[in-house]
């Protein structure tokens, strides 16, 4: 067999979406911010990440984060996330995996009852814990990137619906953030189909129209996400949200970055307060999922008035390890996506 590249890898799942960890194989990565490393990566080795996260390699649900070594000399690591159709400079979901992936495999000094570490990212410097009992994690949490609202009460017109009116917010990634109740919809496992195929017409017609652009980072302006928001049924319930990503791909989590883009939004509307809590789950799948999040601060990004959120998971794991190799013949040495 002859093998021509090797990459070592560690599975995990964060409430139940598959995540992996790209932890060696990947060459060099030059660049004087994390988003130009990314774009490294993107300019001379995206075979790498079609051939990690794709299939065969891969699978299309999932999402993949590259380890590497930070830019700012405040950070433990540098790290940017993929899956098999784009990168995206921020993931929180994926931020809550692999804190609990370095505390658990000892790649950080691990300190009892909480282990901190900075994550150098293309869209800023984050910071998550890890809260360790007798040696096990018990809790992660993020303290995210400042988050705010970019546009509201945005006006589309989306074919087989009329116009439709959303919001545009920033939580790490632009989002789209849609309410289902006027739609006549609802966020549940029956409704998979329209939620995805719908998600792409707005996200697809909004793109047409709207140039996103974050005003502090040149590197942060495009939009491929939407987040479906819903209403708690019963006063003090949980709200429920689900993110539609990439090829129509719908995130079995409740999604950090959308968790606190929605929070943002809420704050920005007056319906979410400093230091209170705030419930959101995914329930497309089944078995419900429930991210905690609080708002802790404020601050300005560029002209706008931005929220400092934490998200924090109790269901993350490690479900494998495992190391892809290429060999010289394979016709499908980059990869595919699949349907």
């Amino acid at each position: 067999m002859n093998i021509i590249n090797a990459f070592d890898y560690v599975d995990t799942h964060l409430e139940s979406a598959p995540f992996r960890i790209i932890t060696s194989g990947i060459p060099t990565l030059y660049g004087e911010t994390m988003a130009e490393k990314m774009q490294y990566m993107a300019d001379h080795y995206d075979w790498m990440r079609k051939r990690i996260m794709g299939e065969p390699g891969g699978k299309r649900a999932m999402v993949g984060a590259v380890l590497t070594e930070p830019v700012h000399k405040e950070a433990d690591f540098g790290v940017f996330y993929m899956d098999d159709l784009t990168y995206q400079p921020m993931c929180g979901a994926g931020s809550l995996a692999v804190t609990n992936a370095v505390v658990q495999l000892g790649m950080v000094p691990v300190v009892e009852p909480v282990t901190s570490i900075v994550f150098d990212t293309p869209a800023g410097l984050i910071k998550t814990y890890a809260t360790v009992e007798n040696a096990e994690v018990k809790k992660v949490t993020l303290e995210n990137v400042p988050s705010f609202l970019y546009a509201k009460d945005v006006k589309v017109p989306v074919e087989g619906v009329g116009e439709v009116t959303l919001d545009i917010g920033f939580g790490g990634n632009f989002f789209a953030l849609v309410d289902v109740e006027p739609l006549n919809i609802e966020i549940k496992p029956e409704s998979r189909e329209i939620l995805g195929s719908l998600a792409m017409k707005i996200i697809a017609e909004i793109n047409r129209t709207i140039k996103v652009q974050h005003p502090e980072n040149p590197a942060i302006n495009y939009l491929d996400q939407l987040m479906w928001c819903q209403e708690p049924k019963e006063e003090g319930g949980h709200f429920i949200g689900q993110c539609v990503y990439s090829a129509c791909k719908l995130d079995d989590s409740p999604c950090g970055t959308g968790t606190c883009t929605k929070m943002a939004r809420m704050y920005a509307r007056g319906r979410l307060g400093l230091n209170e809590p705030f419930l959101h789950d995914n329930n497309i799948n089944p078995t419900v999922k429930t991210f905690e999040g609080v708002l802790y601060g404020t601050t300005k990004v560029g002209d706008y008035d931005a929220v400092l959120p934490r998200v924090s998971s109790m269901n993350t794991e490690i479900i494998g390890f495992g190391k892809l190799v290429v060999t010289k013949n394979d016709k499908y040495r980059e990869g595919f996506v699949g349907v």
